[in-house]
């Protein structure tokens, strides 16, 4: 006999509170490679919102309300054809540089866009 499912709502729910109980366990600590992403980038709209990034993030770092040993690293996404997913491979055009990009070949990461 088929066991009972719950409603795809209801298990989505409970992973997405379990999701948020992990992130809260995380927050102001010290993560390991693979606990969390390794590199979190952000796009922002011009260099008002790069600063305004720069600084939200640092206040959050301050208070321990973000994981520790996380590179986070804002960049700013020029008007016409956005950065997107391939961000690493655009190095030419100077959007992340070589050295980051080269020791991050590797990496769990996730680009945050600004659109």
């Amino acid at each position: 006999m088929a066991a009972a499912r719950d409603p795809p709502e209801v298990s989505l729910r409970e992973a997405t509170q379990r999701k948020l109980r992990r992130f809260s366990e995380l927050r102001g600590k010290l993560v390991a490679r693979g606990e969390f992403w390794d590199i979190v980038a952000i796009t922002a709209a011009d260099e008002k919102q790069e600063l305004a990034y720069n600084q939200q993030l640092s206040e959050k770092l301050k208070r321990k309300e973000l994981p520790l040993g996380v590179q986070y690293h804002v960049f700013v996404d020029p008007a016409g054809a956005k950065i997107g997913t391939r961000f690493m491979e655009m190095e030419d055009q100077h959007f992340v540089p070589f050295n980051v990009w080269k020791s991050y070949m590797e990496i769990n990461g996730i680009l945050l866009p600004s659109y």
